[in-house]
């Protein structure tokens, strides 16, 4: 089965959507001006767990799109990570920054194939 190839790509990836979506929640559950503050880290987040999503959904496929989407996903968490690394000093951001850190690796991989 080809998926069984991409077993450590799908882990990352499934590793970064849970931190991504758990850091977005964290985020809107302080107090109102922090959550001002982490808008933009909180979209983007959410942006990153939804092409993490898509990304597993391919590698899971094998459709000719592979390249395409693990491009995607790799800028989308270089992005993502860089955001959060601002705000690392919340426990929530820094896990999400390093999850993304670890994601945008293994996309890289795929996504130069």
């Amino acid at each position: 089965m080809r998926h069984k190839s991409f077993q450590r790509t799908i882990a990352a990836l499934s590793a970064c959507a849970i931190e991504c979506n758990y850091s977005a929640s964290a985020s809107l559950d302080l107090n109102e001006v922090e959550t001002k503050m982490l808008s933009h880290s909180i979209r983007l987040q959410r942006d990153c767990a939804a092409v993490c999503d898509l990304a597993m959904q391919t590698l899971a496929g094998g459709t000719e799109f592979v390249r395409q989407i693990t491009k995607l996903c790799h800028e989308i968490c270089q992005v993502c990570a860089e955001e959060c690394e601002k705000y690392s000093y919340m426990e929530h951001c820094k896990r999400c920054a390093e999850a993304c850190r670890a994601c945008a690796v293994e996309c890289c991989g795929l996504s130069q194939m």
